[in-house]
């Protein structure tokens, strides 16, 4: 009987994680910065588990330094980013992408892994 449960939530957990991987990657690619879209044709989903869990990130090598920043040395940040010049972007010279989606999604994330966990107990 237990393991009839646990068998029942890791199934809706992964069917949540499904449906989630899907939305992420969609939205984050939406939201990356866009110059001559190389960053953003190279964000995939990589490393996913037996417990549905996942990771999506960029293969380029650069794409850490446009989400988090690298360092003092950023003097005029829409000469290095030529994305956020077409945005008329004269913010800092990060351009976070995959974590405010992550972040305004969080609520979501619970709601769909909760709603695949009791689908599968109907």
């Amino acid at each position: 009987m237990k393991e009839d449960v646990k068998i029942k939530i890791m199934n809706g957990v992964r069917k949540g994680l499904a449906k989630a991987k899907v939305k992420f990657l969609r939205e984050i690619k939406e939201a990356s910065p866009v110059d001559m879209g190389i960053m953003r044709n190279n964000i995939v989903i990589d490393g996913e588990k037996t417990n549905g869990g996942f990771t999506i990130h960029s293969k380029e090598d650069y794409s850490s330094y446009v989400e988090e920043g690298h360092g003092d040395n950023l003097k005029n940040p829409l000469s290095m980013w030529p994305a956020k010049k077409k945005r008329g972007d004269t913010g800092p010279s990060t351009m976070p992408f995959m974590k405010p989606v992550i972040y305004k999604n969080r609520k979501w994330l619970v709601s769909v892994i909760s709603n695949s966990i009791m689908e599968e107990f109907i």
